[in-house]
């Protein structure tokens, strides 16, 4: 996926405004044993994330301070849940800076929350700072994320389904080298791997289905 950023104004106070656009989208690369319906599925979801643009506020430290997305006409929610998803991601790469001045082998940690599918997740981040020279950070990070048992909404469920979150637990590990004077990290990666436990339930039924996922992820960026 390729997006494409603007600062458009920087205020007095530091905060940055910026906007951004995806570009292009697409599936590239060894696709495994996917089946070709299953791959046109999804490259054709990700062929619908083209044009999704927006503007963001972000502050002098790299925490986010708010913004409005801007959907394409026709958007369903599984493009706006993967742009929310890829969102999450992507604030989590852009490694927020403490407040006070740090050295080679400080460690700070950002706690955030965030959702996806429907889920109210606690996110906390620990990074690192492994190398700092010229104006150039080099830092690693550790990520948790907790959800506490809840009920799940969501527009894609059958009317009267009830689904109920039992557990969810994830962790992963990144780095990032990012200019102190560029909106984001010039190159991060991480990678998370997640379990999950759910209980559905249809309407009119006492019987109760179990549900449970595992899931691993690695996401790369590199800006130019």
């Amino acid at each position: 996926m390729t997006f494409e950023t603007k600062v458009t104004k920087i205020a007095p106070n530091g905060d940055i405004y910026y906007e951004f656009a995806y570009t292009n989208a697409d599936i590239v690369g060894d696709t495994g044993n996917t089946q070709p319906a299953a791959l046109n599925a999804m490259r054709s979801a990700l062929k619908n994330m083209v044009g999704v643009k927006g503007s963001f506020i972000m502050d002098n430290r790299g925490f986010h301070k708010g913004g409005d997305i801007i959907w394409p006409e026709g958007a369903d929610n599984n493009v706006k849940q993967m742009v929310r998803q890829m969102s999450n991601s992507i604030e989590q790469l852009a490694s927020p800076l403490p407040a006070e001045a740090v050295g080679k082998g400080a460690k700070w940690r950002v706690s955030s929350s965030s959702s996806f599918s429907g889920i109210n997740v606690k996110d906390v981040a620990t990074y690192e700072l492994a190398s700092w020279q010229d104006g150039v950070a080099s830092m690693n990070v550790s990520i948790e994320q907790q959800a506490n048992p809840q009920n799940i909404t969501s527009p894609q469920l059958p009317p009267g389904t009830t689904l109920t979150l039992k557990s969810f637990a994830s962790q992963g590990r990144g780095a990032a080298t990012m200019r102190l004077d560029r909106l984001i990290p010039s190159r991060s990666t991480v990678s998370l791997s997640s379990n999950s436990e759910m209980s559905a339930k249809n309407a009119g039924s006492s019987q109760e289905s179990t549900i449970k996922t595992k899931m691993a992820m690695e996401m790369t960026l590199e800006s130019k």
